[in-house]
């Protein structure tokens, strides 16, 4: 039996497109928030974690306010670590102030420190970087102006992304390299337009050889992958070993000496990681339940909710990747307003691992038993209020404004345990009710094929 621990919380408003520069949505809260009052005079205030801060000069603001700062979980593809909320959302300065990121020897182990500067999401939910922006090598710093709030991160100027994080055995996957946009770049031109520009901004760096490895090999090898075809030298294809390599997930670089830069020559070394898998098994969750009626208080709700978790076989232990818990969403014929998105958990929470075991086979070229065990954890439904008057005829109550919440005494979350079989056809472990009827559930697993 092997002990390990695996817990994330994925955003369900998360955007699967592979648009590399396509809108996303808000983070969730991931952290502590900071609140402190800031006059005329000005003043600073810093994230509970110590990353971020920022420093409000005199004259800035009109009033005393009430500045806070709130770590949520990053959804910019260019992002280092969280990003960062600041209220009053749309704030405005009357001179800038200054917005100050401080990094450690971690977060560049992807990437140049010259490399680092500070992204913000705009009103259509793209992810653009700030001008003028200063680093620091020797304070960490990352620093730039701002004139009013919003959502702030760290984020890399060039981006190394690989079409796939996962890829199987003896098979191909594109990796390349992109500028993020500054400011309104994408208010001039159409995506199309803007990551052409880019490509050809690459294309202009001809006299600057690339040296491109994989963990720490130039052009990689049989054991552990190889770059196979360069297209413009900022476009390659990593073609996996036939054996999942011992270092994994694998290591893919490109080191470009003397790039032209915004007015400056820098050093670019930019990584990204891919992991190769033969033997992984994702494992599918999903609940509704449903109530109500069109005649009763609310209306008929469905409440949804949804998780998958992937095993991964691989190597000497067994662990889990690519945990997703989604919050349960609701939906209703009466608009009702849900007081808890950012916690109602529903059935399905996908907690840390107390165990997980594979029973060997018995003989050569058997199936493998997968046993996981998991840490209970109580469960909370959504909690709703009520948005429209109560149906004629209802006495309980008259005003607007009631709670209700789906209460189920006692529940733990699932999956507390989950056995399969590990081979190639799909299995369901649990089934009950039927889609659309009033409460249903399934649990299945497949194994995971090249994508």
């Amino acid at each position: 039996m092997f002990s390990v621990t695996a817990y994330s919380q994925d955003d369900r408003r998360k955007s699967d497109s592979i648009a590399l520069f396509a809108p996303t949505g808000k983070g969730l809260p991931d952290g502590e928030p900071v609140n402190e009052k800031i006059g005329n005079n000005g003043g600073r205030i810093i994230s509970s974690d110590k990353k971020v801060e920022i420093i409000i000069p005199a004259g800035a603001l009109q009033k005393e306010t009430t500045i806070s700062i709130q770590p949520v979980t990053s959804l910019s593809p260019a992002a280092i670590g969280k990003t960062y909320r600041f209220e009053p959302s749309g704030l405005q300065f009357k001179v800038p102030a200054k917005l100050v990121f401080h990094y450690s020897d971690e977060d560049t182990a992807d990437g140049s420190p010259q490399l680092m500067s500070v992204s913000t999401q705009d009103a259509k939910g793209s992810w653009l970087r700030l001008a003028n922006v200063k680093v620091d090598a020797e304070l960490k710093t990352v620093t730039g102006t701002i004139m009013h709030f919003s959502e702030y991160v760290n984020s890399w100027t060039i981006v190394m992304w690989a079409h796939r994080n996962k890829v199987k055995v003896d098979n191909e996957v594109g990796v390349e390299l992109y500028l993020t946009p500054i400011n309104r770049s994408l208010d001039d031109a159409s995506l199309k337009d803007f990551i052409d520009a880019h490509k050809q901004w690459f294309g202009l760096q001809e006299q600057n050889p690339r040296i491109w490895s994989v963990n720490g090999i130039l052009r990689g090898n049989s054991t552990v992958g190889k770059i196979i075809d360069i297209k413009n030298e900022f476009n390659v294809i990593y073609k996996a070993p036939v054996k999942v390599p011992d270092w994994n997930p694998v290591d893919i670089q490109i080191e470009v000496k003397g790039i032209e830069f915004e007015g400056r020559l820098i050093n670019v070394i930019r990584k990204c990681r891919v992991r190769v898998y033969d033997h992984l098994y994702k494992v599918n969750m999903i609940s509704t339940w449903k109530g109500g009626t069109k005649a009763s208080w609310g209306g008929v709700k469905t409440y949804s909710d949804e998780g998958s978790f992937i095993v991964n076989l691989d190597g000497k232990a067994p662990f889990l990747l690519d945990i997703k818990n989604n919050f349960e969403t609701m939906t209703d014929n009466c608009k009702n307003v849900v007081l808890n998105p950012n916690s109602n958990t529903g059935l399905i929470h996908i907690t840390q691992v107390q165990k997980i075991s594979v029973t060997p086979p018995a003989t050569p070229g058997g199936d493998r038993i997968v046993e996981v065990l998991f840490e209970k954890r109580k469960v909370e439904f959504t909690k709703v209020k009520y948005n429209c008057p109560p149906p004629p005829g209802f006495r309980g109550g008259s005003a607007q404004g009631n709670t209700s919440a789906l209460v189920v005494v006692s529940v733990p979350a699932m999956p507390i345990y989950i056995k399969f079989i590990a081979k190639d056809e799909e299995q369901i472990l649990e089934e009950r009710g039927k889609p659309g009827t009033e409460v249903y559930l399934k649990i299945w697993v497949e194994k995971v094929k090249d994508e």
